[in-house]
């Protein structure tokens, strides 16, 4: 009966050491699969982070992109409406400095007339540097001598001298719409 009991006991505890071999090997086996899941799982998200960042650069640099070329757009649409206003002024300065010539010599007034008053339109026509900044650089504009006009009678106009029609086209007086 003793012998039994020892070989139960020796049966038991060759039972228990495979189990708790089993077990053991079972523990490192999971260890190990979680160590390898966790790298893994590491390596994966650090590469998602390297691709999310470069994707973030990538359209910063984009946004940036597309904001100098807004930048260079807006630029040069101001550039061009600024063109555009000092070829309206310069073209309403000839006109009144024409009309005025007209007008003057219509009435019989003489050249010294003529030229005092010439010259006071182009001064008001030029730009007053304490009333406005300028936006840009401005190339001043140097005023052309007015043409001799030719005597006639007074109370007509010169007959080489047309009177220009106070309607033109749209095209000379309209504002040009960007491209």
């Amino acid at each position: 009966r003793q012998l039994e009991i020892q070989q139960q006991e020796a049966e038991v505890a060759r039972i228990r050491a495979e189990t708790e071999r089993q077990r053991t090997d079972i523990l490192n086996a999971a260890r190990a699969e979680a160590r390898e899941i966790l790298t893994n799982a590491n390596r994966e998200s650090a590469e998602q982070l390297r691709e999310a960042e470069a994707r973030g650069a990538r359209l910063l640099e984009q946004s940036r992109h597309q904001a100098t070329e807004l930048a260079n757009a807006a630029r040069a649409e101001v550039e061009q409406t600024l063109e555009w206003a000092r070829a309206q002024a310069e073209v309403i300065a000839q006109r009144a400095r024409t009309g005025a010539e007209r007008l003057l010599s219509a009435a019989g007034h003489g050249d010294p007339a003529i030229q005092e008053a010439v010259a006071a339109i182009v001064r008001s026509a030029q730009p007053d540097a304490s009333a406005e900044p300028s936006v840009g650089p401005a190339a001043p504009r140097a005023a052309k001598p007015p043409a001799e006009p030719e005597s006639a009678p007074a109370g007509e106009p010169p007959a080489d001298e047309r009177v220009e029609d106070a309607s033109e086209s749209p095209e000379e007086t309209d504002r040009p719409q960007p491209s």
